[in-house]
Formats: structure tokens, sequence, C-alpha cells
């Protein structure tokens, strides 16, 4: 595992979402749809680190039983923190243009994605 993973994971994540608010506001100039971008980014990134924290909390875990166990939790709160992010988005966040936010949600994904299978 590259211990480098996080930050370079981090970074590919920070100009992704720079991309994306700057085309944002060029073609759109609506601060609605640069939230929106905001958001989605942020709801796929967070749980992403709350799984990486918890399943390597402890470093690399040798015993397989431990190992699952770990993923299994990590798994399970990163959906909790998904829906809760999704939820207080839609319930406080009003004027949110969904297509903005479910968009730039799945390119954070994406990304996550596509760095970790390059890794």
């Amino acid at each position: 595992m590259n211990k480098n993973l996080p930050w370079i994971l981090l970074k590919y994540q920070l100009v992704i979402l720079l991309v994306m608010l700057v085309l944002s506001y060029i073609l759109f100039k609506n601060v609605d749809v640069l939230l929106s971008v905001l958001c989605g980014s942020l709801i796929a990134a967070l749980p992403v680190y709350l799984y990486g924290y918890i399943v390597f909390s402890k470093g690399l875990v040798v015993k397989p039983k431990l190992a699952l166990l770990l993923h299994q939790k990590a798994m399970l709160l990163k959906f909790v923190l998904n829906l809760i992010l999704f939820v207080l988005v839609i319930l406080i966040f009003r004027h949110c243009n969904y297509m903005f936010l479910f968009t730039s949600y799945i390119i954070t994904q994406a990304v996550i994605w596509l760095i970790l299978l390059k890794k």
C-alpha cells in the first residue's frame, strides 16, 4: 500500500473539483450551481476518507477476521454518512441543482476509483 495514496487522491480530487467549479462558473455564473457542485464532490469524498481512517487506523492488519470486521464497519459507516450528507443537502440547500449535485458526485467517485485502480 502506497502511504502517499491519500494525498495523491486528495490532490486529484481537488484538481477535479476546481475544474468543475471553474467550468460551472464560466458556463452558468450561478451560485446555486457552484454550491451544488461543491456539495456533490464533498459528499463523494468525505465518506471515502472515513472509510480509510477506520480501516487503516490500526495500521495494516494481519488477521483476516479483523480486516474483514474493520472493512464491514467502515462500509456501513460510509453508507450511513453518504445518506446523511445527501439528506442534509436536500433539507438545508433549498435551491440545490440536483443535476449538478449528482454529476459532481459521480465524477468525484470516478476519480476515486480510477486512482485506486491505477495504484
